[in-house]
């Protein structure tokens, strides 16, 4: 039995979800399942052998596809523009093998760069007394710019793609060569089970008619599966997930340069206007006296607000009594929010914690991967609550980093860091540090934590109703970090 797992495979039809195959799955999992059925009784034998790779993996040409991209849009409102890649990446947040980023040209005619980043969409449900963050569709692309003044601008994209010369090189002190946590994990803890090189047989799997015929052989038939989409009402959704990249719109003026690490894309300039909106506009210092916030109108802003870092507070439950709160995720804040606006609360600060929205942690729990690798669930999470701040008129303190996750006394969870090499599965998570206080001095921390903050910066950079950033909360309780 012949499996095509290539992105563009038809074999692959999500049931009972909305997440679509992407072949970026394939560096996550763990275990694969078989289901067989028969038509009557019967006795079988069924023999499984070692599974194995064929083929070679395929670098289509570097195209870009159904880019989305508005004409017109207001000062201080977050213009959103997404689109695909014709390749996949082994770490797509990796700047060293991905690199996408954006120019805008503003009414003055100057011109700055920023970064865009990797995404994908998830929704939100309620599963008893709990939130269950789920995804769906295929992976893309997005950038977010707020423009401050009117005008015509004009964007382009530039892109940076360095992967097949990484994987040449097959240099093991590059970023990309280690896999996802979670498969490490697994190789590690199946003790008895021994992991050899894949066979790579020739171009068995380049799509010829004999081989697209040994694919159709379903183990379960497509009237079968297509009963089951209509069974979850999902047909029609999860159709057009799938085939929502299938064309590509990219302009064909787009020049594509050979660079000296790999391939370089700069599109066309696109023009866009924008108009003058009523947004105040984002957070500043006063100029007479410098000691007050204002908005860009010049407006007072005086903030009265919640650290809201955590649903949960263990601590209080425990010394103070309180009554158990139920963590309903982003609809405990809904609540919040709601009762803040309601009462002129108009500031909140929220913590990329491990247990909130940090998108960097060990794969022990769910959606994260280890060191360099992102908890896009948490991403999707944090969007929806700055979004929904903005709505409710709440403005955004956002800390990156809580003292507890370099912590070893005070509020520990540097026993759980992915950076933490002395902790169980470290080397599925790629951790490398002895102490916390050499996540401020080593040349490789000090990378990887600016490959995160670009990305955070991508992702959250544009909102105006983000005022402030915090890079760490009570670092003073991290041990060494005074003398680091």
């Amino acid at each position: 039995m012949r499996i095509n797992v290539q992105q563009e495979a038809k074999e692959f039809i999500p049931v009972g979800h909305n997440y679509a195959w992407y072949t970026h799955h394939l560096l996550l999992r763990q275990a694969v399942g078989i289901i067989i059925s028969s038509k009557k009784k019967e006795n079988i034998l069924l023999q499984c052998k070692k599974p194995y790779l064929a083929g070679k993996r395929e670098f289509p040409p570097l195209k870009i596809i159904n880019w989305e991209f508005p004409s017109e849009i207001q000062t201080f409102k977050v213009m959103e523009s997404s689109f695909v890649l014709s390749r996949e990446y082994f770490n797509p947040f990796n700047p060293d093998e991905i690199k996408v980023d954006f120019e805008v040209e503003y009414p003055d005619k100057t011109i700055a760069r920023w970064p865009a980043f990797f995404n994908l969409h998830f929704f939100r449900q309620k599963q008893l007394n709990r939130e269950q963050i789920m995804p769906e569709g295929v992976p893309f692309w997005t950038f977010r710019f707020c423009p401050q003044i009117a005008g015509k601008y004009r964007l382009r994209l530039i892109i940076e793609d360095n992967s097949e010369s990484l994987l040449k090189r097959n240099d093991s002190s590059t970023q990309t060569v280690r896999p996802p946590a979670c498969v490490l994990r697994a190789a590690k803890s199946a003790a008895s089970t021994t992991f050899n090189k894949p066979k790579i047989k020739g171009s068995e799997l380049k799509g010829t008619n004999e081989n697209k015929n040994n694919i159709e052989k379903k183990i379960i038939s497509e009237k079968n599966i297509i009963g089951e989409l209509k069974k979850h009402k999902q047909t029609k959704r999860i159709q057009k997930i799938i085939l929502s990249n299938s064309s590509d719109i990219g302009s064909k003026k787009t020049e594509q340069n050979f660079v000296e690490k790999g391939i370089k894309i700069e599109t066309p300039w696109r023009e866009f206007i924008v108009k003058k909106g009523d947004n105040p506009g984002k957070v500043v210092r006063s100029k007479k006296p410098a000691t007050y916030f204002c908005f860009s109108n010049g407006k007072l802003f005086y903030p009265i607000g919640f650290n809201i870092h955590s649903i949960v507070d263990l601590r209080a439950q425990r010394q103070l009594r309180l009554k158990k709160t139920i963590n309903l995720g982003t609809f405990t804040y809904d609540e919040f929010f709601q009762k803040m606006s309601e009462n002129g609360i108009n500031a909140v600060e929220l913590w990329m914690s491990a247990w909130c929205t940090a998108i960097e942690w060990t794969s022990r729990d769910h959606y994260y991967y280890g060191v360099g690798r992102y908890n896009l669930a948490n991403a999707w999470k944090l969007d929806y609550l700055v979004q929904l701040a903005a709505q409710k008129g709440i403005y955004v303190h956002l800390v990156l980093d809580n003292h507890g996750k370099l912590a070893v006394h005070c509020d520990p969870e540097w026993y759980d860091s992915p950076y933490n090499k002395n902790r169980k599965f470290s080397i599925a998570d790629g951790g490398f540090l002895s102490e916390p206080r050499e996540y401020f001095t080593d040349e490789k921390a000090i990378k990887y934590n600016q490959q995160r903050y670009r990305y955070i910066a991508a992702r959250w950079g544009a909102y105006p109703n983000i005022f402030g950033l915090g890079v760490w909360s009570e670092v003073d309780l991290v041990k060494g970090a005074r003398t680091a």
